[in-house]
């Protein structure tokens, strides 16, 4: 398995980030990951650009008001946070 050195995430606008933003984005690239997991042939070579391919917009923003109603039940979540 590849080890990931530091990376940073930044919004094209400049606007910043909160931390349940992040996390969502987070959650979604692992779902994503591992849904093609389950998809692809062992033997296929796999690229960053295919593995994302069934990424969206419309998917994101779906995905992620989807992620922040599961969470608004949660104890200490807070509106602010997004």
């Amino acid at each position: 398995m590849a080890h990931m050195g530091s990376f940073v995430i930044v919004r094209k606008d400049g606007r910043p980030l909160g931390p349940i933003f992040v996390d969502a984005l987070i959650q979604y690239q692992h779902a994503k990951i591992n849904a093609f997991k389950m998809t692809v042939d062992p033997s296929m070579m796999v690229t960053t650009k295919s593995m994302l391919a069934g990424a969206s917009e419309q998917d994101w923003e779906t995905y992620y008001r989807e992620y922040v109603d599961q969470r608004r039940g949660e104890p200490g979540f807070n509106p602010e946070d997004l």
